[in-house]
């Protein structure tokens, strides 16, 4: 299955936060393919699910400096 645009990956994406909370690399690849409102709020999201991941906290410094 080939993703056909980013309107579905985006939704693949969000399926996949939902399943598996607790993996990094999907919250932030889904944060990339977001606007800057709804990219801050998904690494909220994220640092509430894995408040102890470095990675998301980083990420989000960097939207905020952008």
């Amino acid at each position: 299955m080939a993703i056909e645009n980013e309107e579905e990956a985006k939704l693949l994406l969000y399926k996949a936060v939902e399943c598996v909370p607790y993996q990094t690399d999907i919250w932030l690849a889904l944060a990339k393919l977001e606007i800057y409102q709804n990219a801050k709020k998904i690494l909220n999201n994220a640092i509430k699910m894995i408040p102890n991941d470095y990675t998301i906290w980083m990420h989000a410094a960097k939207l905020e400096e952008a």
